[in-house]
């Protein structure tokens, strides 16, 4: 399959571009398309700063030096979308940098428009396969996102997103925190797991937190880590 470029004249790349079969780089945005050298765009990805199907125009997309768009991947650039350098994107990733507007119960959801915050990702992330990233994100520089995460709050430099936990009878006692203090919320019948730091950690130098399942606890819950 070929690539196809839709508006070409708002895209600008820089040296030893690669576009793979298959990806559709839709360039219809205020700002355009700018993306750096030895960028590359995998098969099937699609870039979309503007809807196929109406509305108003999208913002926008910066990539910078030797960062790449995994396959499959898709960027919903409606609001603008920031990349740095050296960004690695596995498949099968999805940005959408706007939301539906729904407050008003008494209109149906197309008829309230949309609002737009764009997105963040700072030089020398890696955002694993099948994650989401979600409109008014930042993630700091240096990251890492682990295959399936849903990111709806900004992630500080240095931080690593994993929740590799499965099982039933998860409590908080399966897990041990290190040195860092704070609250475990389990939800046995998901699975799922959030901690709480007890300090503020935003005006902070990056810290990270590790919870490490423990092995000894024979409840079915799957070994793994979440940080």
């Amino acid at each position: 399959p070929s690539v196809k470029i839709i508006s070409g004249h708002k895209l600008k790349v820089g040296n030893n571009f690669i576009v793979e079969k298959g990806a559709e780089i839709n360039c219809i945005s205020t700002e355009g398309l700018q993306l750096g050298n030895k960028v590359t765009i995998g098969s099937y990805a699609m870039i979309r700063p503007s809807n196929i199907y109406g509305g108003s125009m999208g913002s926008g997309l910066k990539i910078g030096d030797k960062s790449n768009i995994g396959p499959y991947c898709y960027i919903g650039c409606s609001g603008y979308i920031e990349i740095g350098n050296n960004v690695m994107m596995a498949p099968r990733v999805s940005l959408y940098s706007e939301n539906h507007n729904f407050d008003d119960p008494g209109k149906t959801i197309n008829n309230q428009g949309t609002s737009r915050k764009g997105i963040i990702i700072k030089s020398g992330s890696w955002i694993g396969a099948n994650s989401i990233i979600l409109d008014g994100v930042s993630i700091g520089a240096n990251s890492i996102v682990s295959a399936g995460s849903v990111v709806t709050n900004n992630i500080p430099d240095g931080t690593e997103v994993d929740y590799t936990v499965s099982g039933t009878g998860i409590d908080a006692n399966d897990f041990t925190t290190g040195s860092l203090t704070g609250t475990i919320t389990i939800n046995s019948d998901t699975g799922s797991v959030t901690f709480t730091l007890a300090e503020d950690t935003t005006t902070e130098g990056a810290e990270t937190l590790t919870l490490t399942l423990d092995t000894a606890d024979d409840n079915g819950v799957t070994t793994g880590t979440l940080t």
